[in-house]
């Protein structure tokens, strides 16, 4: 019995260990993507959790936020280009299918992100439903 237990164990380990490893992306195209995604991702959840009020209202704080969405926004387009696929990748064949929709989408959410006022909470408010009603529109049909 005690051996079973540990074969298991080990089982287990083996498995969490290779599905930990599908988790990093290897293809380098798709690092770029990935990395820039989650510097947008982190950046607006500052914006929104100060909306949401889980984080207390700075205009300095959220103007920064703001100018890394800004940066990273236009970015989108240019790191889906070239159709690049690895197991950690999130990012749905329809992207290359339909390019002009991906784009035009990813254009929608640049120009939210430039509209984003940050000098007070409720305007504040009002950019992040934009912005996350653009993110929402492309991650419906272009994220697995």
């Amino acid at each position: 019995m005690k051996l079973s237990v540990k074969l298991l164990a080990v089982a287990l380990i083996c498995v969490a260990g290779v599905a930990q490893a599908k988790l990093q992306p290897h293809h380098p195209l798709v690092k770029a993507r990935i990395a820039n995604m989650e510097t947008f991702r982190s950046n607006f959840a500052v914006l929104g959790n100060m909306a949401k009020g889980k984080l207390d209202f700075n205009a300095t704080q959220a103007a920064t936020a703001a100018a890394l969405l800004r940066e990273n926004a236009p970015k989108i387009v240019t790191t889906f280009e070239t159709e690049a696929h690895d197991p950690a990748s999130e990012t749905s064949d329809a992207v290359w299918v339909n390019f002009e929709d991906f784009a035009a989408k990813a254009e929608r959410l640049v120009e939210a992100v430039n509209a984003i006022d940050t000098t007070s909470l409720d305007t504040l408010r009002d950019g992040v439903t934009q912005i996350g009603t653009a993110c929402k529109s492309c991650h419906d049909d272009y994220k697995n």
